[in-house]
């Protein structure tokens, strides 16, 4: 008899669903990741701050949002994206202003750039401010996690060509850089762009290969 073979449990339907939908999108997030992490992004360290303050922003105004947003009407749902979302990012600046004054100070006024990321979700996927709360946090983890991902990638990258540092240890001798332009703007885009190209690259071999397993059944 052929031994029983432990089969891994499936993800929860409803965050299985909620990936998918954003790994079909992936210039999305991109787009939604882009201004934020070219303007502040020119360090691992300035990325994971980004990413915390994203995180929390996006899943706070998505599941507060999410217990209302199926009553309400398209253009009431934008309303509130913009009037929440604005008030916990105010709430964030507060504390960014207590807690890293650093960061703080470097980007006073890209911050609240930060706020028009729920209403960029609202317009790109109108079903994102009527999901079951539950459902909700799972897209808002999904969501943040992506976020976070090409933008610490962005920032360990822009840290190591622009200063010559990783993790703010130099690597070179101090005053070291290999590329400074890629400190500014547009070494940022031009860092987003290779990643963009490399995770299309990446699912496009993916979806390859499962359809050539597919033929193959």
């Amino acid at each position: 008899m052929p031994k029983n073979k432990t089969v891994p449990a499936p993800l929860p339907g409803p965050l299985l669903e909620r990936v998918e939908h954003w790994l079909n999108r992936p210039m999305l997030l991109f787009l939604l990741a882009a201004f934020p992490a070219v303007l502040m992004a020119a360090s691992f360290y300035d990325a994971f701050l980004l990413s915390i303050i994203t995180l929390l922003l996006t899943v706070t105004t998505q599941t507060l949002l999410s217990l209302v947003g199926e009553r309400l009407a398209q253009w009431v749902r934008m309303l509130c994206a913009a009037l929440v979302s604005t008030a916990v990012m105010t709430g964030l600046f507060f504390l960014a202003s207590i807690c890293v004054t650093d960061f703080f100070e470097r980007n006073l006024f890209v911050l609240p750039i930060l706020a028009l990321q729920p209403m960029a979700v609202l317009l790109s996927d109108p079903k994102a401010f009527v999901l079951p709360p539950k459902t909700a946090v799972c897209d808002a983890l999904v969501r943040s996690g992506a976020f976070a991902a090409i933008t610490l990638v962005c920032g360990l990258l822009r840290e190591f060509l622009a200063a010559g540092t990783l993790f703010g240890a130099p690597l070179f001798g101090e005053g070291a850089s290999l590329f400074p332009a890629f400190a500014g703007p547009f070494g940022g885009f031009a860092l987003l762009g290779i990643e963009a190209a490399v995770v299309q690259g990446v699912l496009q071999y993916l979806r390859h290969k499962k359809a050539e397993g597919g033929q193959d059944k």
